[in-house]
């Protein structure tokens, strides 16, 4: 590449990520519901520890209301940029 083309390349252009709302989305998702399952899983293994076993209904009822709660609230604040 020679001293014209350099000048003239927009190199930030090419290396600068586009608006991909699927990027968006799945870091939407990555947000709400990795911590979903962390503290779903925590709330079973602290319950194994101390001796109470939770249904399996409420610790997916517990995990779906977390990622929904994450999800409304991350939503706005990661899409918006």
């Amino acid at each position: 590449m020679t001293a014209a083309n350099t000048l003239t390349f927009p190199a930030t252009a090419a290396l600068a990520p586009g608006n991909d709302v699927a990027a968006k989305a799945f870091g939407v998702l990555l947000a709400a519901c990795l911590p979903a399952l962390f503290w779903t899983a925590a709330a079973a293994g602290v319950g194994a520890l101390v001796g109470v076993t939770f249904a399996l209904s409420s610790l997916l009822i517990a995990g779906s209301a977390i990622a929904a709660f994450l999800s409304a609230v991350c939503a706005p604040i990661m899409l918006k940029a």
